[in-house]
């Protein structure tokens, strides 16, 4: 202390070197919530058009697989689940999801981000889908893939095919900046639908009540819970559905019959009127507006919270009145 006093200059000005140092620290040391980790398991995302098969994704799905046997190293196995897109949460016929496991650290020379990147490359030779890969959250269920996410939410309107719209655009203007990677959004609106509608006067002219067709409609094509049963110590369900050949086509419908209040059997089909349109498979909902979910993560190098403060920056430039986002996630 009397060292102190006696140096006075010399201690102001080592003071204000420290205190500038800790300031140039706080400003260039990389925000994140948590370090992304080496966890030995990559995730691989696949999507075909709207509209897709099963068929289609399966014969997709099993190309991509041979591609990544054989230019991916360090891959242990891979399970493969077809109509399924796990970082999204929805269930398609277009959709794909791929699980690698990776093999032990001691025994791959490339660590799990480098395979990351070379899995990007090979995913791209796919012409018949868009893949994006990506890493698990590094504290599990927190997330559905390392990096960050959100959902644009509409609040002025409910139009799908707007949200999308504005979805797309800000995911364009996001690629753009190359501090990201990994940009996805998960809406789709303009996939192809059958519009279903009950001709109510003629069911009421028949004698059909228009419950009883919507139960025989959702019974043969959704199938219906009927109880459980236990054998061999497990518990099995019981779902009353048509076959898959029966619930094909539109067709199909003209084989399916609804009793009338005299007791004849009405053809399903000459009550509905069907029309092919283009609508969204599913929607969500976030804070109780119309939302879209969309993903990414940083480029090696570039902490999460510099992502998230790119991304935040780029919807105050890009999205009209009316929209904004809401952080979920690791974000």
């Amino acid at each position: 202390m009397k060292l102190a006093l006696r140096y006075r200059a010399a201690t102001a000005v080592l003071l204000v070197a420290t205190m500038i140092g800790c300031w140039q620290l706080i400003e260039h040391t990389p925000t994140s919530f948590v370090p992304r980790e080496d966890q030995g398991i990559l995730r691989l995302s696949t999507n075909l058009p709207d509209g897709a098969s099963m068929n289609r994704t399966e014969a997709e799905t099993m190309r991509l697989r041979q591609l990544i046997e054989k230019n991916v190293p360090g891959v242990a196995s891979i399970l493969v689940m077809n109509g399924r897109d796990a970082q999204g949460g929805d269930v398609r016929s277009n959709a794909a999801t791929f699980i690698m496991r990776l093999k032990h650290w001691d025994e791959r020379e490339q660590t799990a981000f480098q395979l990351q990147e070379v899995l990007r490359k090979v995913a791209a030779q796919g012409t018949d889908s868009f893949s994006v890969p990506s890493l698990p959250p590094a504290i599990r269920g927190l997330g559905s893939a390392n990096g960050f996410s959100g959902y644009i939410l509409a609040q002025g309107n409910d139009d799908p095919l707007l949200l999308q719209y504005v979805t797309d655009s800000y995911l364009q203007a996001l690629r753009e900046r190359p501090e990201l990677t990994g940009l996805r959004s998960f809406i789709r609106a303009e996939s192809p639908v059958l519009e279903v509608n009950v001709n109510e006067e003629k069911a009421m002219r028949l004698g059909v009540m228009t419950g009883d067709v919507y139960d025989t409609l959702g019974t043969f094509f959704a199938g219906t819970y009927i109880n459980d049963f236990t054998r061999n110590g497990r518990i099995f369900r019981v779902i009353m559905q048509a076959d898959a050949q029966y619930r094909m086509t539109p067709e199909h419908l003209d084989k399916c019959f609804v009793r009338s209040s005299s007791g004849t059997m009405v053809p399903l089909g000459s009550l509905l009127e069907i029309k092919r349109i283009s609508g969204p498979e599913s929607l969500e909902r976030m804070n109780g507006y119309l939302a879209s979910q969309f993903a990414g993560a940083a480029q090696h190098g570039v902490s999460s919270g510099e992502a998230i403060r790119i991304a935040e920056e780029v919807a105050a430039e890009v999205l009209p009145e009316g929209y904004d986002i809401a952080w979920t996630g690791q974000a």
